[in-house]
This record gives C-alpha cells, structure tokens and sequence, in this order.
C-alpha cells in the first residue's frame, strides 16, 4: 500500500488517455532518506540549472521543478518501483533554515514532507480534472503512484504543459468557437506559476465529433448542436465559478507574492549553501571527485587536481582510475563488483590501491558512496579519497620490526615472557614452551600459571611476593629459583623481570634461563671440590706448592708429616728450587724415626693465585720396594712349586688367545711341547674328547661369568691314548669385578677314577644287599604276625586275644617300615607321609570299621624321614589310632580322626646340619578321656609305650582331652645316627 494519499478525479472524461499520460513526469527527481541535506539541494540546484539551459522551457515554468520525491526501496520485490514516503522542497529548505538548524547534519528523511497527497495512476486519464485537483487542493506538484503505492511519475507544471501541447499538436486546425466550448482551459496554473496557454487546440472535441464536422453537414450540424449544449450546460457554473474564482485569485496572488519571497529567500539560502558546501569540497585536503558508473569523471575538487599536477579541465571526462597500477588492476576489477552491488541501505564501500604519480608509487584510500535514481540504479558515484602511502609505510615498517623483534625473541636461547597483572600473557615464547612444557593457550587458560609451575604453597607464596616486590619498588630484578615443568621434573631457573608501563597497566618483562646443568654442574663441581679435598688432606702421599724460588705456598698434612714438621709450619720453608720437571726420579728420604728409605718424587709446572710455580709430589716407596721384592721372591717360590707339581696349572685370558703361564707338568700329561699349546692357546680345545668338548665349553663359558668349575673330562694325547683329567677353574677379577684372568689346575685322574668304578660297583652290591635284608625283615615280622594270628586262635580268654591282636599290630607297624625301605630310592628314608596312610588303612582292616562310620582325615607333608625315627613314630600312631578305634566311639558311634604331620622347615630334613621340628598330631571328635585321666600313671601298655618312645625322639607330648574328643600332639625332631654305607 502507498504511504501517500491517493485523489480520486470525477467527472466527464473529455480528453484521450495519451493527453494526461503525456501529463506525468516518469523520470523525476528522487531521494532516499538518509540522503544529506546539502546533497538534496545540489540535486535542486542541477535541475534548475538545467532547466534554464534547456530552451524548450518557456520562461512562465522555469523553476517548476523545486522538489524531489522522497522514496525507499521495496524489499519484498526486487522488481516493484519504489514507495513513495514524502516530498522535499524549496519551503522544506526555507522552514529549515528559518528554525536556525545545520544543514550540514541533516538528511532529507528529518525534514522533508511526509505522506503527501498522491494520484493513483488507472485514475490520471483526463488532463482537465488533474487541472481541478490542482485547483482543489491548490498543490503545484502531485505525484503520481499504481495501486500498491509505487511510485510512477510526477505531475508539475512543465509536464502538464507537455500535455497541453499534445493537444494542440494533434489537432491544428480546431475552429475558434471550440475553444470557448471548454471552460477548463481557463483554469490557473498554482499561484506560484504563469497561466496555461490558450487558445486551446480543437483536440477538446473528440475524434468521432471531428470526423462529423470533416465529412457531412448534418454531422457538422450534431456537433454545433452538441457544442451549443456544452455551452448552455457550462455557462451558469462558469458564471459561478468565475466569481470564484476571482476571489480565488486575490488570495492566489497573495500568495504568489508569499511564494515569490519565500522562493527569493530560497534561492539566496541556496547560493549561500552552495557556496558553503563548494568552499568547504574546495579547501578539503582530501581528494573529492564524483564519477558516473563507466569510470568518467564528472567532478574533482582543488586538492584532487593539486595531487594528480592536473588541470581541472585535463582531468573531467577522463577515467578515474587512469593513474591506478597494473599490478593492482585486478583488485580494481573486483572492486567495481563490489560497487555495483552497492544498495540503497548499504551504498558505501572502501579500497586502496596504488597509483602513479610524478614517476613515484604512491598509496590511497578511497571511501565511494553509490548515488541510486528512482529505478534504483547507480548513476553516480561520490568518492573520498586520501594518500595513506606514509601510513602503509609506518605499518609495513611496524610489522617488519615486530616479526624481527619476535624472530630474536624466538631465536634467543631463554624463555621470554609479557605479561600483565591479571596472568595473562602477551608474549609466551617457543623456549619458554620447551622448558615448562606448556602451551601459551595453556598457560593463558590456566588462569594462575605460577600456581602450576609451583606446586609447593611456600614456593609459589615466595614467588608472588617477589613479583609484588618488583611492582611495588621497579627495576629489574635476578632471582634463581626451581620449578615443576608439566612432566614432574624439577628445573632451575634464573629469572629476570623488569617492570614495563603499557596500555596504562604495569606489565612484566620476564626471561627465564635453564641453569639447570650449571646447578648440577656447580653442585658436582663443589662435590669434587670436596672429594678432592678430602683426597690431598687424606692421601699418603706428600703434596706440597712451591714459587720459582722454592718456597712452599701450599702443603698436605703428609708432607708436614714427611719433613717433620706442622703443615702451617711448613708453609713458608725454602725447599730449594726443583731440577727435575715432567720426570719422576727417586731420592734417599730420612723417613719418621730416623730410618732411611726410598722416596719418589715428580715434579710438574703449574701457578698459585696467578704465579708461576712448581707442584711437588713425593711419595714414600720404601715399603713399595720392599713388596716388588717379596714379590719377586715369591714369583720364584711359586715358579718351583708350580714346575715341581704333579698337576698342571695354567693362567689364561678370558678369549684364550693368550696363554700367561703353563707349568712344565703339560707335557708329561698331555704328551705335546708346551711350545703348541702357548703359540695358539685356543688350540687346547682340539684335545679334549670330542664327546666331551660342549661341557668342557659350557664350563668355561660358566668361569667367565665369575663362577668356580669344577669339570671332569677326557683328552686325545699326542698318541692317541685317552685319560681322564679332573679340571678346576677360578676366575679372576681387575678392581671393576671384571674377569681378566682364569686360573685353572688340571690334574690327572685316571686311578681315582678305576678306584671309584670299584667303589661304585660295590655299593651297588651293599645296596641290593641291604634291600634284601629288608625284605627279609619284613618277611619274618609277617610270619611272627601270623604266628600270633593262629596262636590266637587256640585262646579263649578275649582279654589274650587282644593282646595277641595289638602285638600283630605292632609288628604289622614295623614291616611296613621294611617294605616301604627296600622300595625306596634311598636305604635310609623313607616317604613318612604315605606310611602313615598305609598303616591307619591297615589298623581300619584290622578293626573292621566300616569306611563310613570312622571317616580318616589325613593333614601331612611330604617329608622323607630316616629309619631311626620312623620306626618309634609308626609304633606311636599305631597305639595312638587304635586307642582311637577301640575307646572313643562306643556303641560303633559314627566319629572322625585328624592325622596331622608336618616340619616348621621342611628343607632342614633333608640337610642333616639342620634340624628342624616336627608336628605329630592324632586327634578324634570322641567321647574323649576319662575325667581321673593322667598320662603320666596310667598303667595301659599302649600309653606306656607311648611315652616311651617320646622320650626316645626327645620330643614333648601335649594331650588335650574334653567331651569333645582327645588331641595328642608330639613336638620332636628327627633322631641323627652315624649314615650308613
């Protein structure tokens, strides 16, 4: 809808529709809103002006086009004409300038007048009742809008002229009455223009009217009588509205002269303003220039001409971007894109370029404002300029010394930080990354870096109140310090921060160096310092500094010793000046006590507190020489012993490429010179029998590891008889535990080893012996157990009977011992823990108790145990088991026996220099023992026999007896007898 009021005309339609079209202005002067005041009135001023040059205008309508049409952009349709919001105008500037405002500030939008009287455009088609509304609502300017308030022309007085003169143009030969026929050519233009022409042309009548009068006279006749008609009709409301218009007329003419003053204080305004805005685009010392949007230049000011060392005239008409680079020519092309994609909401733009001028490159910025007529095209473009060439070159300078400056800053081998008071950090160089290991994006996201780099309250506590103390007192400031990098390791640092004012705050200027290395140098440095301290105080020999005239400026507490003297006392005395330099020589000494020994002395040249001087080491060597002589006495002892032994000793290197020593006794043994052996040791290796090589090698491969072998091996003589050679090795190490040397002794075993293939085959005849006595021994313990098992049978008494049972039991006990001997690897232990089972299975048999009703539960180790204590230890669980089975489950109650057995160090068992406590234990959850129950007197033979044999393992025996059942424990250990063969 059109923001505007639309006038709807009334009346006959006399005229054709070309006439009042004819009528309408479509191109006229427009506007936006937010155009500026001052350039709204140069737009004025240009339409006057080129309405004074164009001579088709009569005098009567110049300055008719006093106004522009105010419009804005329809954003729903691109295609639509724009809206029509308002009207500037002369009496616009006027009423501005009378209330005293800044035309300078304003736009057209603050001042112009809004929703203006409109006609829509299906309604404009009779040129005489537009002159009515003219009349009417006494405007000189109506605008001219379609259905949805576009805009589509103006009507003023120079296009209603246009329209008059179509008529009279179409019809030139209209008879004078028809003039009068029409009382609308009589209308006024608006009190501030001429009045239309007149006579009016014949175009009144209308075409079918004209043919009538041309072709016959009854037609000629219709129309005098319709014309008659229109003359009767029109001539009272003539009359009237002359009348009228007479008094309309005084007061249009009062108001023309209003008008003429209004338009008198205008036009002076105006010049005035002109003469501002030309004074203020003349003395600006930026360039200004206006172009059309082919690139022509159509203004420039004074400063643009003075730039270029041009001419107005040289420069108007010519491109405006003639002086721009080719090297940025493609940045132009994209520019003008960007121009012409300019919008009346967003009209402005910004480029630099370079350009040429007087053969030197220079730099400008340009800020270009689209100017858009009604149709929303470009048609000019206003443009701002200024050289910024300076600029360009303080910024590129700037960036260059801001890239070196970070360049060193990077490349210095410290870590650089800026920082302000808040943490965060402007600077974070890629050292100071690497020796933190944080990121600067960490370190700023931290929130409290110093908090993560010292993790110890007091730590980070001291480094706060020194940053708090370099702020509060400035300067630059040293301190080293130790962090916690981002992987846990410790690192010192030495830190100098300064205080710099920047950006008004107080920021900090910090370099941090790794002195890590030199930390732990320094330390290692005093540590040595120290050690070599403690060596010169504490070393034997004597060290003393003297100048080049032999005083002594420095001494050991052994060289105070060695001259009799105090150390401080020494300091001072004239030694004499030394003779000897860079070689060691040997001196009679007097040593402590008067006795005379040897000394070696060495001297060197060095300096003393930036003196030339001479350091003094002398050593006492008379107990030196008295061992290289022990030495060589001893040498010579074990060079007679060695050539004298039966065996043959040998001192190799560990690769057996070099033989040091190989006693004479090789050769009688081995049958070769030692002359074979000594030129190519490894060749030893080619005598030992082939079957027997990988072990001998095995064992030397063990001797180099720092292991003693013992090996024995056969050798291939030089003959080709074999002998058995018994071979012991012993490393020998340098002070670095490192094996430099093998000693070994070779002897020969060839009898030992005929006498102990005797030996072997005559234990292995004892031990089948021994096995068969002990099968024997059970064999005959079997038939006394039968013996007593048919003897039984001819007793009646069941108390006889017992005893005869209880007596089987116990030899049952006693073979088994036997059996399991002569079944065993061993003749002297046997597998205590399978005894036992096998024996309580034999006492269940013998008792006939059923497998579920006493339930065995076995808790024993695996425990090999000599015959000397097996034998009392089976008779004990014998007596102990049965007493279980006959007495604590009465009425063949259902009941339980734990059998438990087991060492403290089961190992010591087996290595007879140990002894180790064993744990016997027999319990049952029976009736338990009678209340008067003592051990000790009671007079059962199975508990004297119990007792008995405890005493015979030195063991303690513990009873523990409830209605719960009975416990019988047995400490002992296992009984040592001589070993027999």
């Amino acid at each position: 809808m059109a923001r505007s009021r639309s006038l709807s005309p009334r009346g006959p339609t006399l005229m054709l529709d070309f006439s009042a079209q004819r009528a309408i202005n479509r191109h006229p002067p427009t506007a936006t809103a937010s155009t500026p005041v001052a350039e709204a009135i140069a737009t004025l001023a240009e339409e006057q002006f080129s309405e004074c040059l164009d001579q088709t205008i009569s005098n009567e309508v110049i300055g008719a086009r006093d106004c522009l049409l105010v419009v804005e952009a329809c954003q729903d349709n691109s295609e639509e004409p724009p809206q029509l919001i308002g009207l500037f105008s002369n009496r616009d500037v006027v009423r501005l300038s009378a209330s005293g405002a800044n035309l300078a500030n304003c736009t057209v939008g603050e001042v112009m007048t809004a929703d203006p009287l409109a006609l829509e455009e299906s309604k404009a088609q009779d040129i005489f009742l537009i002159l009515k509304q003219y009349e009417r609502y006494r405007v000189s300017h109506l605008p001219v809008v379609n259905d949805r308030g576009g805009l589509v022309g103006l009507i003023d007085p120079y296009s209603l002229l246009q329209g008059i003169k179509a008529i009279e143009d179409s019809f030139p030969t209209c008879p004078e009455p028809n003039r009068r026929a029409s009382p609308e050519l009589s209308i006024r233009m608006p009190a501030t223009q001429s009045p239309l022409p007149s006579p009016l042309p014949s175009a009144v009548l209308t075409p079918v009217e004209n043919s009538l009068v041309e072709n016959s006279a009854v037609e000629n006749s219709l129309v005098e009588n319709s014309l008659e008609k229109i003359k009767q009709q029109t001539k009272d409301d003539v009359e009237t509205r002359v009348e009228e218009r007479t008094a309309q007329l005084r007061l249009e003419i009062l108001e023309s002269q209003r008008a003429e003053e209004e338009k008198s204080q205008l036009i002076a305004s105006l010049q005035k303003s002109e003469a501002r805005y030309r004074a203020i685009v003349e003395d600006q010392t930026e360039l200004i220039c206006r172009y059309t949007p082919d690139g022509t230049l159509i203004f420039v000011n004074e400063a643009y001409c003075r730039y270029f060392g041009k001419q107005r005239q040289e420069l108007l008409g010519q491109s405006a971007f003639s002086f721009v680079l080719d090297r940025d020519r493609e940045k132009l092309v994209k520019h003008g894109e960007s121009l012409f994609a300019l919008t009346s909401s967003d009209p402005v733009a910004t480029v630099e370029y370079r350009v040429a001028v007087n053969g030197e490159v220079r730099t400008q910025q340009w800020t270009e404002r689209a100017i858009f007529n009604g149709e929303r095209q470009a048609i000019e473009f206003q443009a701002l300029g200024r050289d910024i060439t300076e600029r360009k070159n303080a910024e590129l300078e700037l960036k260059a010394r801001k890239e070196r400056l970070l360049m060193v800053i990077e490349t210095v081998g410290e870590g650089i930080t800026f920082s302000d008071g808040a943490g965060y950090f402007e600077i974070f160089n890629s050292k100071m990354e690497e020796i933190t290991g944080y990121l600067k994006a960490e370190a700023n996201k931290s929130g409290n870096f110093l908090g993560f780099i010292y993790p110890d309250p007091a730590e980070y506590q001291k480094a706060i109140s020194g940053i708090q103390e370099i702020i509060q007192q400035g300067g630059c400031r040293d301190v080293e310090t130790t962090i916690r990098a981002k992987d846990g390791t410790a690192k010192t640092l030495l830190v100098s921060t300064s205080i710099v004012r920047y950006q008004d705050g107080v920021w900090l200027l910090s370099a941090y160096r790794d002195i890590s290395d030199r930390a732990s140098a320094e330390e290692a440095l005093r540590h040595s310092q120290g050690k070599l301290d403690a060596i010169v105080t504490n070393i034997s020999d004597a060290i003393a500094i003297v100048d080049c005239s032999g005083v002594v400026r420095f001494a050991n507490p052994a060289a105070g010793k060695l001259f009799g003297r105090a150390t401080e006392n020494l300091v001072g005395y004239n030694l004499g000046v030394p003779l000897a330099i860079d070689n060691a020589s040997e001196l009679t000494i007097i040593r402590p006590g008067g006795e005379v020994g040897t000394g070696e002395m060495c001297v060197v040249p060095t300096d003393w507190e930036g003196e030339p001087a001479y350091l003094l080491s002398l050593r006492d060597i008379t107990e030196r020489r008295k061992a290289e002589e022990a030495l060589r006495e001893s040498e010579e002892r074990f060079r007679q012993l060695a050539e004298n032994v039966q065996d043959v000793f040998w001192l190799i290197s560990p690769d057996m490429n070099q033989l040091f020593y190989l006693s004479p006794t090789y050769e009688k043994i081995w049958g070769h010179p030692r002359q074979f052996v000594c030129s190519q040791p490894s060749k030893w290796i080619d005598t030992v029998h082939p079957e027997d090589r990988k072990a001998v090698i095995r064992s030397f491969a063990q001797t180099l590891e720092g292991n003693s072998t013992s090996l024995e091996y056969r050798i291939v003589r030089a003959d080709g008889t074999v002998r058995w050679i018994g071979d012991r090795a012993f490393p020998i190490k340098n002070e670095l535990g490192k094996v430099y040397r093998v000693a070994r002794i070779c002897e020969e075993i060839g009898n030992r080893k005929e006498a102990e293939d005797r030996i072997r085959a005559s234990l292995r005849e004892k031990e089948l012996l021994l096995k068969e006595i002990h099968h024997r021994v059970k064999n005959n313990m079997q038939v006394i157990g039968s013996m007593l098992e048919l003897q039984a049978q001819y007793i009646d008494e069941p108390e006889t009977i017992y005893l005869f049972q209880e007596s089987q039991n116990r030899i049952r006990s006693m073979a088994l011992i036997h059996e399991q001997l002569y079944q065993s690897p061993t003749l002297d232990k046997i597998e205590f823990s399978e005894y036992l089972k096998s024996l309580v299975n034999n006492l269940l048999q013998s008792f006939g108790c059923p497998e579920d009703r006493i339930q065995v539960q076995f808790e024993v180790q695996t425990i090999p145990v000599n015959i000397e204590t097996s034998i009392p230890c089976g008779l004990i669980v014998n007596e102990l088991v049965s007493n279980s089975l006959k007495y604590a489950f009465p009425q063949k109650n259902k009941g339980r026996i734990r059998i438990i057995f087991y060492a403290d160090k089961a190992e010591s068992v087996i290595d007879q220099d140990k002894s180790a406590q064993l744990l016997l234990a027999i319990a049952d959850n029976g009736v338990g023992m009678p209340e008067d129950f003592d051990l000790e007197t009671t007079e059962t033979l199975g508990l004297r026999l119990v007792r008995m044999l405890v005493r015979q393992l030195d063991g303690i025996l513990v009873v523990n007896s409830s209605s719960n059942g009975t416990n019988f424990q047995i400490k002992f250990s296992e009984l040592k007898y001589r070993r027999r063969l």
